[in-house]
C-alpha cells in the first residue's frame, strides 16, 4: 500500500490560489483573483518550492494569467493550499504556502 501511495505522489493534486499583490505606501495587500483558482500536480508544486522549476513554467504562467484577463504590470502571488493527506507526504505540506510571485508582462 505504501508503494502505491509513493507512486501517486507526483500526480496528487494541490489547489492553487491566486492573489493580486497591491502595494500602497509601503503596505502590501492581497486581493483574491476569483475564478482563477485551479489545481496542479504535487510534482510541479514541489519543484517550485524547491526552486528547481524551469523558466518556461513562469513564462507559461504569465501568458495564462494574461489570457484570463489579468492586466499587464499586475503582481500576482500564487499560493498552494494543501489538504490533510499532503502532510503524509511531508510535514512542510501543511496549510497554505506562498509558491511564487509573477509580474504580468
Amino acid at each position: 500500500m505504501a508503494k502505491k501511495f509513493r507512486e501517486r505522489i507526483p500526480s496528487e493534486p494541490v489547489e492553487l490560489l491566486f492573489y493580486e499583490l497591491v502595494t500602497k505606501k509601503d503596505a502590501k495587500t492581497l486581493k483574491p483573483l476569483k475564478d482563477l483558482n485551479t489545481k496542479a500536480p504535487m510534482s510541479i508544486v514541489k519543484a517550485v518550492l524547491d526552486n528547481v522549476i524551469s523558466e518556461s513554467f513562469y513564462t507559461t504562467l504569465n501568458k495564462d494569467l494574461k489570457s484570463r484577463g489579468v492586466k499587464e504590470g499586475t503582481v500576482v502571488q500564487v499560493r498552494a493550499k494543501f489538504n490533510e493527506s499532503h502532510q503524509e507526504i511531508s510535514p512542510q505540506f501543511k496549510g497554505t504556502l506562498v509558491l511564487c510571485e509573477v509580474t504580468i508582462k
